[in-house]
């Protein structure tokens, strides 16, 4: 599409991640809420204290008129008060340290009334002098920078900031960190560090790490004889990260300062500005074509998408702590959006722009993520409403390739990553389905298409960035909002390949799948330097002035889990940062300067009550904080899941009873109507953390094999099989199909079968009177030693016609133990007398079998080919009955090798059973 018309659509939305990437969103009255700390190497220690309680002979003063004691004004006794000289002179007191790398903590008495003239260049202030290029750092009342708000200075005094804290009466705490990776400012609790900084100075001084002097006083006044009063000054170490567990450690600390802020949003509320377009949100949106539709449908999306994170956070949480009220707080939000679905759909089918085709997709993907987490705790109903839904989207975006290819000025890579991320997560997910490789397919040609530099792959030709033309220096730049080159956007496309080639290559098949890496590595080292500073994090002013409209400077978002895939998939490509090692120093980086905020500090616990709903493409509105924090809070998801939880989606497990690793699941196998997963799929297990899942359709009412595995052993004479285990039924449709635990003999795997013994299982739903789970239930099969026998099958049958189980199976065994001694049965008697071998039928034309019996009350009927269960014949016969007619049908293939089996109805482990002499062939 053409760049303007691209930029003009995306709006105000999508300008809003703009401001989040560049760190432009303006100030806002911001408070911390209490998070616990990353585990250190040591406790914090105290290097210096000073309540102003017994004289000031720690301190030096230019002047000893202007400062001494306050009794009765301070937070104890007395405080520290410093008098103004007025004439726009100074008064101060200081100390030295020792080149001091730690955090330093001054309260100071705010008069509110005094200095409120902007004209005035008094500055009440507390600094530190730093070995930065500037020196000084320091945070303080400044009317000329702001008469309302406090003023931060981390460098040059014309390069002071309003930090958009408002001004108020009494003690504040003001504190400045000096840390191995820079130096900032906190106000009361909030931090300064995200502050986007101006053409002079940036937020976070990135060379001050130690400091040499504190200097408390006014500088600059016109107010003689005023006094301004300090107190509490205290002095501690800040040790960094340790342990193997820190990154984990912070990870989770960012994770709950989200659940603290956002974790109990009202979803109904939020929901029902989608549906009401007077309404917050929604507010002066239109539906229909255009742009007018495309801006209503993008708010929609955005909307989904911030339910979505916190429901994915929420999962997170429960998956890592057990919290159920997370998990119900995740199920609610996902339930919800579902169901408003059929309502609010994704996408107005007026809309074609490929912005509103394939940001539909990122919903999806994260609808698809938060109910994974925990779809073993929904309803079985809520299950298959998503399921269906998923698959449908799945199914829209795979029956044609609905990328696009544009470079100049707005790259489509970004939107060409979105659908093929959500087709691998699906195909991940719900690795059962049919479709899934028709997905994954599609996955590869889509994500394939979003790094290109004109090139065809799938039966498709796309440009996303920029070739040989017009010069060579210009291959692999990557524009977007009509900035070239924008590095910072880059990465996302970059990012949603290298997650994709992690969970496959890392935790699915273990396989590297070259689309999921194509031209990753190239962008990534082309789109560096010079134009992003990995040192400080931000854009290098010099080298990338295109991209702005000022020359202020811009920080990057520093995010923690792209820096480490990158690292983990391409280490040769990860030395930049000041020690080469991008992923170390970005973790530190945000273990000392953002420690205590995601993108922008907010209040705890915030909520949106109907008339404080702002509309989202407000700067400063709640919805557009929101949407900045939960963007950096899906990063630390991610992160999470892929390097902490280590839980990948479809494979599994190791103990052949136990399915805790990887060994057991593989040496399992589904047939071909199932599908199986490890419980990492939903978690559900009897004992330990999974089990083996076991989706399976049938199709006849003749059980047959759902999953199995061959074990290359057999028991010896005197022994028996003892097959025994926990089973759950998740799911059973219709309620008359029936599952069976089975043990099959082979002379040899698996053309020579010899016998098998099955046990008929409770195929009800384990659940409880009020839908809850109940308890699994107990199995056991006895399967008596054959002659011959080198290979065993434990197995499990579903019949149905049609009918479908999804059940889960743990704690298995199989053991071989001594049989025990007969016990003489009274004799009893069973045979097939006709058909007996040897006959030649045809479909649709009957036949008498005939047979004998004696010491049996009933007897069933089964047509075998090659030792193979082709159907049931008959079932439940009383054996005053000795003979049925028996017409072969339609869907009997013709061929030889067919038999009838008689067997003692119903069947159990040592009922008889004979089968006729010879085979007989059935024919057209």
């Amino acid at each position: 599409m053409e760049m303007n018309k691209k930029l003009r659509l995306v709006g105000a939305i999508f300008f809003t991640i703009f401001l989040i990437i560049l760190g432009l969103i303006a100030n806002v009255r911001l408070v911390k809420g209490e998070q616990k700390l990353a585990k250190e190497a040591t406790a914090s220690m105290v290097l210096f204290e000073d309540g102003f309680e017994k004289g000031l002979n720690n301190w030096h003063s230019n002047n000893s008129s202007y400062v001494y004691l306050a009794p009765g004004k301070g937070r104890g006794n007395t405080a520290l008060a410093i008098k103004s000289p007025g004439g726009g002179g100074s008064s101060y007191a200081y100390r030295f340290f020792d080149n001091l790398t730690a955090r330093v903590s001054v309260f100071l008495w705010d008069d509110t009334n005094l200095l409120r003239d902007p004209n005035d260049d008094t500055y009440v202030y507390i600094s530190l002098h730093t070995n930065g290029s500037y020196g000084d750092l320091s945070i303080g009342i400044r009317p000329k920078t702001s008469t309302t708000n406090y003023t931060y200075c981390p460098g040059p005094p014309d390069g002071c900031m309003d930090t958009g804290i408002p001004r108020s009466a009494g003690w504040h705490q003001f504190k400045l960190f000096v840390t191995p990776k820079g130096s900032y400012g906190k106000i009361d609790a909030t931090s300064l560090s995200w502050l986007p900084g101006n053409s002079i100075n940036s937020a976070v001084c990135i060379d001050s790490t130690t400091f040499s002097r504190v200097t408390i006083g006014i500088l600059g006044s016109t107010y003689q004889g005023q006094e301004f009063y300090f107190d509490d000054v205290s002095i501690d170490t800040w040790p960094g990260p340790s342990g193997s567990e820190a990154k984990k450690d912070l990870s989770q600390k960012f994770l709950n300062i989200y659940l603290n802020n956002y974790g109990q949003i009202n979803e109904e509320t939020v929901i029902d500005t989608i549906n009401n377009y007077n309404k917050g949100f929604m507010r002066n949106c239109h539906e229909g074509e255009g742009d007018e539709g495309l801006e209503c449908h993008e708010r929609k999306i955005h909307i989904y998408m911030l339910l979505l994170h916190t429901a994915v956070a929420h999962g997170i949480n429960y998956k890592l702590t057990g919290s159920t009220s997370s998990l119900n707080k995740a199920i609610s939000i996902i339930e919800k959006v579902s169901a408003n679905r059929s309502t609010a759909p994704w996408s107005d089918p007026l809309v074609t722009d490929n912005m509103a085709v394939a940001s539909r997709a990122r919903v999806d993907q994260l609808l698809t993520w938060a109910s994974w987490l925990v779809r073993d705790k929904m309803s079985v109903a809520s299950q298959q409403t998503i399921e269906n839904f998923l698959v449908d989207e799945a199914n829209y975006y795979s029956s044609q390739f609905r990328g696009y290819s544009f470079y100049e000025g707005n790259s489509s890579g970004e939107e060409n990553s979105w659908p093929g991320e959500f087709l691998h997560w699906l195909y991940l997910a719900y690795n059962w389905r049919p479709e899934k490789e028709t997905w994954l397919n599609m996955a590869k040609t889509y994500l394939f298409h979003s790094l290109t530099t004109g090139e065809s792959y799938g039966g498709v030709y796309t440009q996303t960035l920029y070739s040989e033309v017009p010069e060579k220096s210009e291959k692999y730049l990557f524009d977007n909002h009509g900035f070239h080159p924008h590095s910072g956007y880059a990465m996302l496309p970059i990012e949603v390949l290298a997650v994709t080639d992690k969970l496959e290559r890392k935790y699915f098949s273990g396989r590297i799948i070259p689309e999921f890496e194509h031209n990753v590595k190239e962008v990534w080292l082309k789109n560096r330097s010079p134009y992003i500073n990995f040192t400080t994090f931000q854009y290098d002013k010099i080298s990338a002035l295109g991209l702005y409209n000022t020359n202020a400077i811009r920080h990057l978002h520093v995010r923690l889990n792209f820096y480490h895939l990158m690292n983990d998939l391409y280490p040769a490509t990860n030395n930049v940062g000041p020690t080469g090692d991008l992923a170390t120093h970005a973790f530190e980086y945000i273990y000392f300067i953002k420690d205590s905020y995601l993108g922008i500090p907010v209040e705890n616990n915030v909520q949106f009550t109907q008339p404080e709903i702002n509309e989202i493409d407000t700067a400063n509105s709640k919805a557009s904080i929101w949407l900045s924090n939960s963007i950096h809070a899906l990063d630390y998801c991610n992160y999470l899941f892929l390097y902490v939880l280590n839980q990948p989606i479809g494979l599994l497990d190791d103990s052949r009873s136990g399915f805790e690793g990887s060994e057991s699941f593989d040496s399992w196998k589904p047939s071909g109507n199932a599908s199986q997963t490890d419980t990492r799929s939903d978690y559900r297990a009897q004992a330990g953390d999974y089990s083996l899942r076991v989706d399976y359709t049938a199709s006849s009412t003749t059980p047959y094999y759902s999953a199995y595995t061959v074990l290359s052993s057999a028991p010896s004479s005197g022994q028996q099989i003892e097959f025994s285990g926990k089973y759950f039924v998740a799911l059973r449709e219709p309620a008359n199909t029936t599952l069976n635990a089975c043990v099959q003999h082979f002379s040899t795997w698996p053309s020579g079968w010899l016998k098998e013994d099955c046990t008929s299982l409770d195929a009800s739903l384990s659940k409880n009177p009020d839908g809850s789970d109940g308890a699994w239930r107990d199995f056991k099969v006895v399967s008596p030693y054959i002659a011959g026998a080198t290979q065993i099958v434990p197995k499990f049958d579903v019949a149905g016609s049609p009918g479908r189980v999804v059940y889960h199976v743990d704690s298995l065994r199989l053991e071989f133990v001594p049989a025990p001694t007969p016990t003489p049965i009274p004799l009893k008697h069973i045979k097939v007398l006709s058909l007996n071998g040897g006959e030649q039928l045809s479909q649709n034309n009957s036949y008498e079998i005939k047979w004998e019996t004696s010491g049996v009350e009933k007897i069933g009927l089964v047509l075998y080919k090659n030792k193979t269960v082709v159907g049931a014949i008959a079932r439940d016969i009383p054996t005053s009955y000795t003979e049925i007619l028996w017409t072969p049908g339609p869907d009997i293939s013709s061929g030889g090798e067919y038999r009838i089996g008689i067997y003692q109805y119903p069947w159990a482990t040592g009922n008889l059973v004979d089968y006729n002499d010879n085979p007989f062939i059935i024919g057209p």
